[in-house]
Formats: structure tokens, C-alpha cells, sequence
């Protein structure tokens, strides 16, 4: 069997396949969403302590139902872009600043403005934006204390393993998801490290995605997890998704709908966007002979969007959320939703974001108009967000999801097929199966499973009512967000 544990922002996952690659047990804690600290608006904090214990708690969950003793490998998924600092010791400086939190965006364009905008385009492909790096410019700023006894940056993958195993280690993937990588000389990026004041001994060992990464250790103490198990596999969320929908070549896409939304193209080339909407970084099997690079879409509220949504309205289902929007026309009926609200986004130049709902009759519309406005305004932000990849010459006709996120969404997923005129397929596969998989495939082992198709939505006809909600939306997001 092999383990693959999946860090995310709203709960930690974890999946054992067998060895033939198939899930057999799949478990997630907390039962409700990981909280987020928000000190201050547009902060968002997390204590990777808590994801250690969640991540403790769910193999001992799916440990307790199965025997484990031939556990063969790990793999790891993690959220991007985090930053995790621990000093000589290895104990947390502080809470883990995670990847919807903006309060370093100034601190990104002062460290792009002292670098040169085209000198980070062209070596790490993004401008430091609200990157990790950014992060540690924050931390340089306002807790300087902190600063100094910081002995190692890592990222909340990079921690979990160290937790793990006792091993420091990254990878160029999640080096570049926090703009610390160097594409053209294949290493950290000197001038970061130098604008930060850091030194490579500021971060772990860098190895390959799929190497050694070190092995599990009796100090832990995880009820059922042997000694001596290796993590063979370490890669942040997007990139593991790709590979667990098989998006590894140039040419194929993945998508996702979880807490924020993703589009995410495979290509060989170094492209950067001079307007940042978009990002792109090293794909899980890059390296200094073989380009593959990430291009990536994000959308920061997405199922985050959707959650709230459901409290406000008494946490309906889902289910009878889909049924209750059914029942409202195509476009809500006037009713409009911009949904950025959880943090800067990207693809709107890292502007300061919120919510907003647009046109209510209070005579008119009810919980479905509500609820179908806000699965449109999702599909109408990965259509808008599609238009820009395809501006920088991403091609993209069909793309892979998952079958455990929004896109169980017949409404939201029938409406973005049909305004990007792309084939969506959904594979039955998790983010933590791919993660196992991963580990498999790094430790050595063949897997023979190959995953079908559970079903597609093929795009229709645009027809006039959905091209005119998409136009009033659109008019909408240019007036808010010029």
C-alpha cells in the first residue's frame, strides 16, 4: 500500500491505495474547515501546528480501519505559496502567513521595483507579488525579531515533511511558487536572496519532487505508521491535482473548484505575464534538461464563496442548493454576483477585493436567483480568468477536473463549458490518491490503474441568455475593479 496526505487550508486528507493504485480508505479532519486567523482585514494565518495534529489524526483514523504494516512509500500535497519559519532548534518562529493572505503586496512591488520588473520576469518568470517572498519582506519589516532567528523558510509541505521525518528538504517547484527560484540559472534566485538579505543556508536542501525526501521516524508516535516508511514525493496542490488527473505534458490542463478556483496548462516554455493575472511555475516533473512549466489561473474564492453562501442560507445542502438553482433562469434574473472576497486577486492586479451582489428586486428574487447568481459569477471569473491565458497563447480547448469539488456543480461546470467553448472531464480522483500515487511512482513502484472518465460536459451553443448575463457581469467587474 502507499499514503498520501493532502495539506489544505480548509482540512487535511489522507488516502492509502493499493498497489495496484487504487483508493481503498480516504479520510479528511477535521470533519467542519481548518479556521484561518484574520487579525487585521486581508490577513489569513494558520498554525501548522494544527495541520501536524489533523495530519496525525487522519492516519490514525485510516490506519485504525485497515492493516498497514506494508506501507511502501508517502506522498505529500501541500497548499502553495505559505511561508513557515523555524529557527536553529526547528520550533515555529510563528503562525504560518498561508496563500490568500495580501498584506504583502506593497512589500512585493518594492522588491520587484529593487530587482527590476523585467529581471524577475525573465529569471523566476512572476514579479514577487504576494508570494512567499513578499511574506518575508512583511516579517523583515514589522517583526524583526522574528526575522533574525529565523534558521529555515519553508513551505507548509516542506514543514509537514520535517515534521515527518526529522529532514529538511524543498523542491524547485515549491521554490518557484514562492519566487525564489532562478529558471534560467536552475537554482535560488540570487537577487532575492540578496533584496531579503538571506543566504542559501536560509532554506532547506532542494531536491526533486519524486527523490528521497527522508523517512518516517519512531519519534512521531502516529499510531499505526511504521518506521522507516520514505517520503517520495513532496508537491504543492496545483501541480499534484495536474498529475493526479494525468496533466504531466505540454498541451494538457487541469482544472479545480476547491476553496479557490484553478485553471492549470502544461507547457515546455518559459512564459511569464507581464500583467501578472496569471502565474506559472515548475510542474512537479521540471527540471534544468526537461522544461515543464505551470501555468496557472487562480481564483481565490471560489468554494469559499459557495460555503458562505450555504451558512447564510441555514446550511442547505448542496444537493438541494443545485435543485433550488435549477429553478431560476439562466442569467438569475438580473442578478449579478462578483465573487472575490478572500484576499488580493491575482487576475485583478492584487487589488484589494470583496463580495459584492448586484441588481437584487427585493420583490423578485428569492434563495434560488441567490444561489444560481453565485454559481454564474464562478463560472463568469474561470471564463474571464480563460480569456486571459488564451491572450497569452495558452490553448485551451478540454481540461481535467476532479470529482470531489464544485464542478459536481451541473449548473456552475454546463455554464463554463459553454462560455469557454471547452470539454470538461471529470476523473474520479482526490488530491490525496494523486499525492499516494506519487509516493508510489518516487519510491519505485508501477501502478497499473489507469483512472475512467466518470463523465463530461461537452459545451453547447452559447446562447443568448447566458452571453448576456456574462456581458453584465463583465460590465460590472470593470466599473468595480477598473
Amino acid at each position: 500500500m502507499h499514503l498520501g496526505i493532502d495539506i489544505g487550508s480548509s482540512s487535511v486528507k489522507v488516502a492509502l491505495i493499493d498497489r495496484e493504485g487504487r483508493a481503498i480508505a480516504e479520510v479528511r479532519e477535521p470533519s467542519q474547515e481548518m479556521p484561518m486567523k484574520s487579525l487585521q482585514a486581508g490577513w489569513a494565518e494558520q498554525d501548522p501546528e494544527m495541520w501536524w495534529q489533523y495530519t496525525c489524526e487522519a492516519i490514525e483514523k485510516i490506519t485504525s480501519q485497515l492493516e498497514t504494516s506494508d506501507i511502501l512509500s508517502i506522498g505529500l500535497a501541500h497548499q502553495m505559496h505559505g511561508l513557515v519559519l523555524v529557527d536553529q532548534q526547528g520550533n515555529l518562529l510563528r503562525d504560518a502567513i498561508i496563500w490568500c493572505d495580501s498584506r504583502a503586496v506593497p512589500y512585493g512591488s518594492l522588491l520587484a521595483d529593487h530587482i527590476g520588473t523585467k529581471q524577475c520576469l525573465d529569471s523566476m518568470l512572476n514579479l514577487p507579488g504576494n508570494f512567499t517572498a513578499s511574506k518575508l519582506a512583511w516579517i523583515r519589516e514589522h517583526e524583526p525579531d522574528i526575522y533574525k532567528k529565523i534558521a529555515c523558510v519553508m513551505l507548509p509541505g516542506d514543514y509537514i515533511c520535517y515534521r515527518l521525518t526529522g529532514e529538511l528538504s524543498t523542491t524547485a517547484g515549491n521554490l518557484s511558487e514562492g519566487c525564489f527560484w532562478d529558471f534560467k540559472g536552475h537554482r535560488l534566485s540570487p537577487k532575492i536572496l540578496e533584496a531579503l538579505g538571506l543566504s542559501i543556508d536560509h532554506f532547506p536542501a532542494i531536491l526533486q519532487c519524486m527523490d528521497n525526501h527522508g523517512v518516517t521516524r519512531g519519534q512521531i508516535d502516529i499510531n499505526g505508521l511504521p518506521d522507516e516508511i520514505p517520503v517520495c514525493y513532496k508537491a504543492g496542490d496545483q501541480p499534484n491535482n495536474a498529475y493526479a488527473l494525468g496533466v504531466t505534458e505540454p498541451g494538457q490542463v487541469a482544472g479545480t473548484g476547491g476553496t479557490s478556483g484553478v485553471i492549470y496548462a502544461v507547457t515546455d516554455k518559459l512564459v511569464a505575464d507581464p500583467s501578472q493575472a496569471v502565474n506559472s511555475f515548475a510542474h512537479f516533473n521540471h527540471s534544468s534538461k526537461t522544461s515543464r512549466i505551470g501555468i496557472l489561473l487562480c481564483i481565490n474564492s471560489v468554494g469559499i464563496l459557495y460555503a458562505w453562501m450555504r451558512r447564510m442560507l441555514g446550511d442547505l445542502s448542496y444537493g438541494h442548493m443545485e435543485e433550488l438553482a435549477s429553478r431560476a433562469p439562466v442569467g438569475s434574473d438580473g442578478l449579478a454576483i462578483i465573487p472575490f472576497g478572500n484576499g488580493a486577486e491575482r487576475m485583478l492586479g492584487n487589488q484589494p477585493s470583496s463580495a459584492s451582489i448586484h441588481g437584487i428586486q427585493l420583490n423578485r428574487h428569492d434563495q434560488s436567483h441567490l444561489i444560481r447568481a453565485a454559481l454564474e459569477g464562478l463560472a463568469f471569473s474561470y471564463a474571464h480568468g480563460i480569456e486571459k491565458m488564451r491572450a497569452l497563447g495558452v490553448e485551451i480547448h478540454h481540461f481535467r477536473v476532479g470529482n470531489d469539488n464544485l464542478f459536481q456543480s451541473e449548473i456552475f461546470a454546463q455554464s463554463l463549458a459553454d462560455l469557454s467553448q471547452c470539454e470538461i472531464e471529470v476523473i474520479e480522483c482526490s488530491g490525496a490518491v494523486g499525492a499516494a500515487r506519487g509516493g508510489a511512482h518516487g519510491g519505485g513502484h508501477q501502478l497499473a490503474i489507469q483512472d475512467q472518465i466518470h463523465f463530461t460536459y461537452s459545451p453547447r451553443p452559447l446562447s443568448d441568455s447566458l452571453s448576456e448575463a456574462y456581458q453584465q457581469w463583465s460590465d460590472i467587474l470593470q466599473k468595480q475593479y477598473p
